[in-house]
């Protein structure tokens, strides 16, 4: 059955194309936990905490259907910049195979980074103040 397969399957494709660029930009928690770490104002800290991570409780479908409402053709983000003249033909971002995988980078970023930043917290929480 696989060996007369003369392409890969673009699901393997997509698979390592998401996981290598979810590897590329790992470091967006790692940077927003050595921001919250500086951050003085323990009111603002607990409350940018909670914003960050709330993204990572809500369930993909609901995350793809408030893309789908904002990103889609007709959506809000098109017909804002249509309506401002920033843009004249309409592109479409949730069905352009070219940024497919940039834009579900970005969604998983958002979704993810506060959750991954609470570990990077805990750690930066265990070194020694005097190093």
């Amino acid at each position: 059955m696989w060996a007369d397969r003369a392409t890969i399957d673009p699901v393997l494709v997509n698979t390592l194309a998401l996981s290598g660029l979810g590897l590329l930009f790992s470091w967006v928690s790692v940077l927003v936990a050595i921001i919250f770490n500086e951050v003085r104002g323990k009111t603002f800290k607990r409350v940018a905490q909670t914003v960050t991570t709330f993204p990572n409780f809500i369930s993909w479908i609901i995350v793809y259907s408030v893309a789908a409402s904002f990103f889609t053709s007709s959506g809000a983000v098109p017909t804002l910049m249509q309506a401002l003249g920033m843009q004249k033909p309409m592109i479409p971002i949730m069905s352009n195979p070219n940024i497919a995988w940039y834009f579900q980078t970005l969604l998983a970023i958002w979704k993810g980074f506060g959750w991954g930043a609470i570990y990077y917290i805990a750690a930066i929480a265990g070194i020694d103040l005097n190093l």
